[in-house]
């Protein structure tokens, strides 16, 4: 079931507001419980006779295809009369992302995200309409506390079945999510071990297939700035992609100084309180892979990357290659205690709230290697500070409905912390709490279970630094990369 944010407009996010010469501006949100959150920004323009036209439409959100992206394209040029309810628009703009996506999508996602977009798109259109006067705000939006209202408030009529479930399953999924907010908020056990996603069997069979894993030294070494590190994991997949590395390559790293991290397709002024992170000395850096805002400091995070050819993951769900790629790190943290679990899509998580999260992205291959590459990288909170997270951090109200907290920091738990809540379970007097090192440690000891690990030789190393450095300097480390997405 897809729950719908409030519709509003571009002033919402700190942009344009209301009606301007070229048109006028709305915004709508949807998220998926247990998934991703979709944004939307439209522009419309009149077309006369009552009719408007949607000039231009911007997705962004911590989801990881850039389908999202495409759809725009599928939903710029519909029109829309002012009178028309929300169902009808949602439904109009199903139809038009699935017919431009056609067989272009790859295999399994013709339809992936399809309903999110469209609903978060006519809920931006909803918005504008309003805004312009062009509507009464009675028609059709599903707010975020129960029953389906308009862009007043007001409750109006189910939407239809084809962008929404049966209304038995509806009311169902109402309840269930009535009820998942009433859970203690310390007490949350969302994930399932790793092993339950995918077999043992697979994970041990795909590591040994995989063969020796270069592991990049020294660990210890002084940190790159956050740009340098983000190109630093763009290179190794090329260069995987390319053929020129043979081996897979794992890499700890570390932050020399604070940093948001942004997903690939979200928007800095919608995740990020710029100003806050400025006084405050942390860095906003976008990476290449989807997925979520991650917050980062020294001393604080523990961070890493691996690439791999692209048949590690081959013939697996999504969910399935995450949980294989962070199979290790399971293993590491249950030798220390702490039992971590799988929370899709994908999160590490504890009964106590989430670790760290992963994102990964595929890159397609060439003459050298047709399986492509795939990039995985992680973090671990090791330390967490919910007062800096909340106070850099802007988050949308709506990517919790499913989650039964009401805050990024309400929703993280940390290695540290966890290790005590252990030890005081187990009635240990003066409980030993892992260092970083030990962490990464007991996750490559978990490793060495199933693959060999060796260091990469230095001539490999200065092929990677060498191609990071232009990434970084072309890309990574530009402003024109980071507000990409405004």
């Amino acid at each position: 079931m897809l729950r719908c944010g409030r519709a509003g407009t571009f002033g919402d996010s700190g942009g344009a507001t209301g009606r301007k010469p070229d048109g006028t501006y709305g915004r709508g949100s949807c998220k998926v419980p247990g998934g991703k959150l979709v944004n939307a920004d439209v522009r419309l323009v009149p077309a006369g006779s009552g009719a408007w036209s949607v000039a231009s439409v911007r997705f962004d959100g911590d989801f990881f295809e850039d389908l999202f992206m495409s759809s725009a394209t599928a939903v710029a040029g519909m029109r829309v009369r002012g009178d028309e309810p929300v169902d009808d628009i949602a439904s109009s703009a199903v139809e038009r992302i699935r017919e431009h996506r056609g067989a272009a999508a790859p295999r399994g996602l013709k339809d992936a995200g399809t309903p999110a977009a469209a609903l978060a798109a006519a809920r931006a259109v909803a918005a504008a309409l309003e805004r312009a006067g062009a509507r009464s705000g009675t028609q059709g939006q599903q707010g975020s506390d129960g029953p389906d209202r308009g862009v007043t408030g007001r409750p109006v009529a189910k939407q239809s079945a084809a962008i929404r479930p049966d209304s038995e399953q509806a009311d169902a999924a109402d309840a269930a999510d009535q009820a998942n907010r009433t859970v203690d908020t310390h007490m949350l056990k969302q994930g399932v071990p790793y092993t339950e996603i995918v077999n043992e069997r697979v994970v041990r069979d795909r590591w040994r297939a995989l063969g020796p894993v270069w592991l990049v030294p020294p660990r210890g070494a002084a940190p790159l700035p956050p740009s340098r590190q983000m190109a630093c994991d763009e290179a190794l997949a090329e260069l995987m992609a390319s053929g020129r590395l043979r081996r897979p390559v794992l890499r700890f790293w570390g932050w020399r100084s604070p940093a948001v991290v942004l997903g690939a397709f979200q928007s800095v002024s919608n995740e990020v309180d710029v100003p806050a992170a400025r006084r405050r000395g942390v860095r906003v850096v976008r990476r290449a892979t989807g997925g979520g805002t991650m917050l980062s400091r020294p001393r604080e995070t523990i961070t890493w990357s691996m690439v791999a050819p692209g048949a590690f993951v081959e013939g697996l769900t999504v969910e399935q290659a995450y949980a294989l790629c962070d199979s290790w790190v399971f293993e590491g943290l249950r030798h220390l205690g702490i039992e971590a679990v799988h929370e899709p899509v994908n999160d590490i998580a504890s009964r106590w709230g989430k670790i760290g999260g992963s994102a990964a992205k595929r890159l397609p291959g060439g003459r050298t290697r047709r399986g492509g590459a795939l990039l995985h990288h992680s973090m671990l909170s090791y330390e967490a500070d919910a007062h800096v997270l909340d106070g850099v951090l802007r988050v949308n109200r709506e990517k919790f409905v499913d989650k039964a907290v009401r805050s990024s920091g309400e929703r993280v738990a940390s290695i540290r912390s966890l290790a005590l809540r252990s030890a005081s379970l187990r009635g240990d007097g003066m409980p030993r709490i892992p260092l970083k090192t030990d962490v990464e440690n007991s996750m490559l000891e978990a490793l060495r279970q199933w693959a060999a690990i060796e260091l990469m030789p230095a001539q490999q190393r200065a092929v990677v630094a060498s191609a990071a450095r232009r990434l970084d300097r072309e890309q990574f480390g530009t402003r024109k990369w980071t507000w990409r997405i405004a």
